[in-house]
């Protein structure tokens, strides 16, 4: 329990304020911090289906005999 109410105080203690909802450029920048972390996920999730072509492969060959059983 100790160490919840640090762990609470701690959050707390950096908790940024929200941003502004009248103020549209706020939340531009913040769709535009997601839509870049979403897409450097997805480039190294295809560099990893390219560098494991074989997995993949396998996967969705077994993926799609399962939807026909």
């Amino acid at each position: 329990m100790k160490d919840q109410d640090h762990l609470k105080r701690q959050d707390e203690g950096e908790r940024k304020e929200p941003p502004q909802e009248d103020d549209p450029s706020v939340w531009q920048e913040a769709r535009g911090r997601s839509w870049q972390h979403i897409a450097k996920h997805q480039a190294a999730l295809k560099e990893h289906m390219r560098d494991n072509a074989h997995e993949y492969s396998h996967l969705v060959r077994s993926h799609a005999a399962e939807g026909r059983g």
